[in-house]
C-alpha cells in the first residue's frame, strides 16, 4: 500500500459533505485501544430496546457514529429520526446489536432510527492511530480507488477494505450469520430445529437445537440422532427451560398411566409390555441412538405396594432396551443390586432395614418405592414384570414416566 502525505483538512470537507452515506454504511474496536472503525447500516423507524450503555445530545447524526466507534462496549445505537428544539440529536450506545438481541426488542418506533454493523459487501474505512493523550478522530468513506494513506505528525490515518465475514451468506437453511470482525470469523444461530456449524443439518436432539439455536423454545421438533444414517429422523417434544435450559428431549409411551397389578402370583407373571410413541419412529435403535448422543437419561419408575414383594425372592423386574433383566429401581444404580432409593441411603431408611426396598417388608400397608433410572445404557424401560399379588389384600400400582434424554456427548 502506498503511503501519501496530505493535509487533513482539505481531505475531511468532502467527507463531512457524505456524512448521510456514512450512516448507511461493521464494527471494530482494537483489543488495546490502538485503532477502531465502524460501518453501520440503518433500519429505519426501528429501536433496540435494551439497556443503554451511555446517552448524549449530539448537534450531528454522524457523531453518534464516532461515540459507538469510540466507546469498546458498543455493538450499536439508537439515534432520534428528528433533531429537538434546540437543533440536537439523542444518541444512544447500546452493548447488543439486533442480531443478538431477542426478536422481540427490536421495535418500531417512529421516533428513532437504528443502526447495527453491516454484514455484506466491502467498503472503504479509515482507521485512526494515535497518540492516546489526544481525543481519537473516527472516518469513514466508501470509494473505489487505492487506498491513500494520510500521516500528520504522530497520527496515522488509513484507508483500507474491509471484507464481511458473513459477505457469502454460509448459515444454511435460514441461519443468521454473526460476524466477529476481530477474528476475521463468524458463527451461525441456526432457525429452530437445525444444528451444526453452518445449520447444515437436522438437530441430533434438543440439546443440540438449543446450543444452535439459543432462542428455540419448547415445543415440537424434528430430530435424527444418527446424523442422516440408517435410521430416519423423528418427532420429539423439546422443553427448552427444564435442567436449565440446556434442552431437554422427551419421549412419551403408552404406558404412563398409575396401572393396578392384580391377580398374578407367580413371579414376573404381570407382563407389561412399552411401546414409545413419536411420528416416524420405527424402531428402538432410534431411541439408542438418542441415548448415545445425550450425556444423561432418566425415567421415573415407581411401585405401590400392600402385601406384595417387588425384589425379594426375585418376584419382580424391568428389563432395558438390550433385553437385560435390572433388579434395581429408580433412585439406584445398576450396582445396586435388589435395591430402591431407600436402601441406598446412610443409613438405610426402608420400612425394613434387613431389606433394600419399602416393598420387601411386604405387609399390608401400602408402601411405595419409586425413583428416577438414570443407567442410559439401560434406557428406555422395554417390559415391567410384577408377581406376588394373587392372594388375598395382595395388590401393587406401577407407573413408568417419559424417557428425557439431555446434554452433548
Amino acid at each position: 500500500m502506498s503511503h501519501v502525505t496530505f493535509a487533513i483538512w482539505p481531505f475531511f470537507v468532502p467527507l463531512l459533505i457524505c456524512a448521510n452515506a456514512w450512516l448507511q454504511s461493521a464494527l471494530f474496536h482494537h483489543q488495546f485501544n490502538i485503532f477502531s472503525y465502524g460501518n453501520f447500516t440503518q433500519d429505519a423507524e426501528r429501536q433496540l430496546a435494551v439497556t443503554k450503555l451511555k446517552s448524549f445530545a449530539l448537534d450531528g447524526p454522524v457523531n453518534c457514529v464516532f461515540r459507538c466507534i469510540g466507546e469498546p462496549q458498543c455493538l450499536s445505537f439508537n439515534l432520534a429520526a428528528h433533531p429537538d428544539s434546540n437543533g440536537f440529536y439523542q444518541c444512544d450506545l447500546l452493548a447488543s446489536d439486533k442480531y443478538r438481541a431477542a426478536a422481540k426488542d427490536f421495535q418500531a418506533n417512529g421516533a428513532f432510527h437504528h443502526y447495527s454493523p453491516w454484514k455484506g459487501g466491502r467498503d472503504w474505512k479509515m482507521k485512526y492511530l494515535g497518540n492516546n493523550a489526544m481525543e481519537p478522530t473516527y472516518y469513514t468513506h466508501k470509494h473505489s480507488w487505492d487506498a491513500p494513506t494520510i500521516e500528520l505528525q504522530d497520527f496515522l490515518i488509513e484507508l483500507f477494505i474491509i471484507r464481511s465475514p458473513c459477505r457469502q451468506t454460509p448459515c444454511q437453511n435460514s441461519g443468521t450469520c454473526i460476524p466477529s470482525y476481530e477474528l476475521n470469523s463468524y458463527r451461525c444461530i441456526c432457525a429452530p430445529g437445525f444444528a451444526a456449524f453452518h445449520c447444515e443439518r437436522k438437530g441430533k436432539s434438543c440439546s443440540e437445537i438449543k446450543h444452535y439455536s439459543p432462542q428455540a423454545t419448547s415445543g415440537s421438533y424434528v430430530i435424527d440422532p444418527d446424523e442422516e444414517g440408517s435410521q430416519g429422523p423423528f418427532t420429539v417434544f423439546c422443553d427448552m427451560t427444564d435442567k436449565n435450559g440446556v434442552g431437554v428431549t422427551i419421549i412419551s409411551h403408552d404406558s404412563e398411566a398409575r396401572t393396578r397389578v392384580k391377580g398374578y402370583e407367580a413371579s414376573g407373571s404381570y407382563v407389561r409390555n412399552v411401546y414409545y410413541t413419536a411420528t416416524g419412529l420405527t424402531g428402538l435403535s432410534q431411541l439408542a441412538f438418542l441415548a448415545d448422543v445425550s450425556t444423561h437419561c432418566e425415567q421415573f419408575i415407581k411401585y405401590e405396594c400392600s402385601g406384595t414383594l417387588l425384589f425379594r425372592g426375585n418376584v419382580s423386574w424391568w428389563v432395558s432396551r438390550t433385553g437385560a433383566k435390572m433388579t434395581y429401581w429408580g433412585g439406584a444404580t445398576p450396582a445396586d443390586h435388589n435395591k430402591c432409593a431407600c436402601g441406598v441411603t446412610s443409613p438405610n431408611s426402608c420400612a425394613n432395614t434387613a431389606y433394600g426396598c419399602n416393598c420387601d417388608k411386604n405387609d399390608y400397608t401400602f408402601r411405595e418405592d419409586s425413583g428416577l433410572l438414570k443407567g442410559k445404557s439401560h434406557l428406555p424401560v422395554m417390559q415391567l414384570r410384577f408377581g406376588d399379588t394373587g392372594g388375598n389384600g395382595e395388590e401393587g400400582f406401577h407407573t413408568l414416566g417419559k424417557l428425557k434424554c439431555y446434554g452433548m456427548q
